[in-house]
């Protein structure tokens, strides 16, 4: 997960929690750069983020994460109530 919110980072581990997925582990990370890192270091499911972060924002975000690895699923979490970049994400691959 990339979320720089402490707050909704949190929110989402105990929604996954809740739902008994014994097993699942949560890598979290703020920053793309970090999440970059942690791709070419390790092995994961999918990635979880948000597409405001401290180092990058809006669907730039999307397409780093994308050249970085472009096979990844990809689930895009936003407070934003952006139709219009919802259906531009799910286009590039969310």
């Amino acid at each position: 997960m990339v979320e720089d919110n402490p707050t909704d980072a949190l929110l989402v581990c105990e929604l996954c929690r809740q739902q008994n997925t014994e097993g699942i582990q949560i890598t979290c990370v703020e920053r793309l750069d970090e999440a970059i890192k942690q791709l070419s270091e390790q092995t994961f499911d999918l990635i979880l983020f948000d597409l405001g972060l401290p180092d990058s924002s809006g669907l730039m975000t999307l397409t780093q994460i994308r050249k970085a690895d472009s096979e990844m699923p990809i689930v895009v979490l936003s407070s934003q109530n952006d139709q219009d970049m919802a259906m531009q994400a799910v286009q590039q691959g969310a």
